[in-house]
């Protein structure tokens, strides 16, 4: 039997049951308490009814207002529980707002990396007086690094006089060294004459070095006649070293009688092994005959294998008498 049914109200109803309206009824938790109230300390007192909750076995049923039984029972929830209620639904109406400052932190740090790494996105007014501190202090030393790396970011109005000073002698000796490099923007004008001797040192044995290995920047006017020669023979022997593998840029021409044989040796060689391995560029007509036939037995074992073994490419028709008579027959193998 369930509470709230007819068959449960009528266990509880005693037949004269008193009027909603007359509060009557009502008086009995007064009562209850006062006589909680009183008692002396000698009496037991439950901690249930140090709770004022009142046990219903100790009422009669005359004191439960007419209804379901669920909503008499109702009536014995303790008085205090309703505040504790209300107190869980301040807790968490206060704690919204810390919330919302517990997520307040991130957006801060984002704000001062933006800041740090010079985003328009950067707040400074959010920022505290250690962190706007810190800001300048780094904002002044990456000044300084961009003037002294000569990126277009350096701003020379920022910088302090012994900053400049310093900053001047990185632009000087960074524009020495492009000028004897060669590369970036070289500015012969601010050169002392010591370091206008030094740029030209530089240059001619840049230049001599192109030439020696062939490089396109390479000015033969502008050789010594030692420089020259040496320039000759590597190229000579850059030469030699392109004949004999094979590559395009080989003039044979300029080949001694030596270096011609030594080439065609090469390049008999490079051929041969090329058959071996049944490249394409393989010319049978340039083998010798003991190479021929060396190639030949060797295809013919493989044909052989293949045959015995099912894997590769056979050709029966070239297997000696022997050679057939070993392989099994499959013809009557089922597929």
């Amino acid at each position: 039997m369930r509470r709230g049914d007819a068959g449960w109200r009528n266990r509880l109803s005693t037949g004269n049951e008193p009027n909603l309206a007359d509060g009557s009824w009502m008086q009995f938790g007064s009562k209850r308490l006062s006589i909680l109230k009183h008692k002396s300390p000698s009496h037991n007192v439950s901690a249930f009814e140090q709770t004022s909750r009142v046990r219903a076995h100790s009422m009669t049923l005359d004191f439960f207002p007419p209804g379901s039984a669920a909503w008499s029972f109702a009536c014995t929830e303790p008085a205090w529980r309703p505040v504790n209620r209300l107190l869980g639904i301040v807790v968490v109406l206060l704690a919204l707002p810390f919330q919302g400052l517990a997520q307040n932190p991130s957006d801060h740090q984002r704000n001062v990396s933006d800041c740090r790494d010079g985003f328009s996105s950067c707040d400074r007014t959010k920022l505290s007086d250690a962190e706007r501190t810190a800001l300048a202090v780094a904002d002044h030393q990456n000044n300084v690094a961009a003037c002294n790396e000569g990126h277009r970011s350096c701003d020379h109005s920022r910088l302090t006089l012994s900053e400049a000073r310093a900053t001047a002698v990185a632009g000087h000796l960074r524009n020495l060294s492009d000028c004897k490099d060669g590369i970036g923007d070289c500015d012969s004008s601010k050169l002392t004459p010591s370091e206008a001797a030094e740029v030209s040192t530089a240059r001619n044995q840049r230049n001599a070095s192109d030439c020696r290995y062939g490089m396109g920047r390479c000015d033969a006017s502008k050789l010594t006649p030692s420089e020259k020669k040496d320039t000759e023979f590597a190229e000579h022997q850059r030469n030699v070293t392109n004949c004999k593998n094979g590559w395009t840029d080989c003039n044979h021409s300029n080949l001694t009688g030596l270096e011609a044989h030594e080439v065609e040796a090469a390049d008999h060689q490079r051929n041969l092994s090329d058959c071996r391995a049944g490249l394409a560029t393989c010319d049978y007509s340039q083998l010798t005959g003991t190479e021929a036939g060396g190639l030949a037995n060797a295809e013919q074992v493989r044909n052989y294998r293949a045959c015995l073994t099912g894997f590769g490419y056979c050709d029966r028709s070239r297997l000696s008498p022997a050679e057939s008579k070993a392989i099994p027959d499959t013809s009557a193998v089922p597929r």
